[in-house]
């Protein structure tokens, strides 16, 4: 199976509580015990069960039916909450996971790192769309450039076509040697500065 995030950012391919990994191997009694532990939830192994937030199957069961996140997205006709631009919010945080130090801090020295990793590494949720996030905006600045890079191309070809193909006086090759100078200068310069963003972006996370 492969990485299946719920509409939340759950993982459901990792979570014990999907439908298919039941099958597989049904580990809902100590998923439950640590559901108890770890977020005061007391839902017995028998009502622990779920064919996922995207299944729109006659009959699908959900641990949580009523989920305000599910809901959400749907009316907003989105995939999940990480491409939302109102992300994180005030439904979202209603279905926030613990991250490691989240849970570490919590439990103290009652937490357990292996638990933590088979049981609920599958729930944390903020921690895994806030990397989504970061990987879809340094794309799209890496795309940036790259069309920046390539218009820089296309007017430097140009400029060269001119120089080559016109008859120029001396004078007039020094006017366009300029005029070539300062418009790589000019894109270099746009360059070098979206470089210097992502650079900022990268040290604040």
């Amino acid at each position: 199976m492969g990485e299946l995030m719920s509409m939340c950012g759950y993982r459901c391919d990792i979570c014990k509580a999907y439908a298919p990994n039941i099958k597989q191997n049904d580990q809902r009694k100590e998923l439950s015990e640590m559901w108890k532990k770890y977020y005061d939830l007391d839902i017995p192994a028998a009502g622990i069960y779920c064919d996922g937030c995207g299944c729109d199957r006659s009959g699908a069961r959900r641990v949580d039916p009523d989920c305000p996140v599910r809901e959400c997205v749907l009316d907003k006709k989105l995939a999940h909450c990480g491409v939302c631009t109102q992300y994180p919010c005030d439904i979202f945080d209603r279905r926030k996971g613990l991250c490691f130090e989240e849970a570490q801090t919590k439990l103290g020295k009652g937490f357990n790192d292996i638990e933590y990793f088979v049981y609920l590494r599958a729930y944390d949720n903020k921690t895994r769309l806030d990397e989504y996030i970061q990987k879809r905006e340094e794309k799209s600045r890496k795309d940036k450039i790259m069309a920046i890079a390539f218009e820089a191309g296309i007017d430097i070809l140009i400029l060269a076509a001119i120089i080559i193909l016109l008859p120029l006086n001396g004078w007039l090759e020094i006017v366009i040697g300029v005029i070539i100078a300062s418009i790589l200068a000019v894109l270099a310069h746009g360059v070098i500065e979206e470089l210097r963003r992502i650079h900022k972006s990268k040290k604040r996370r």
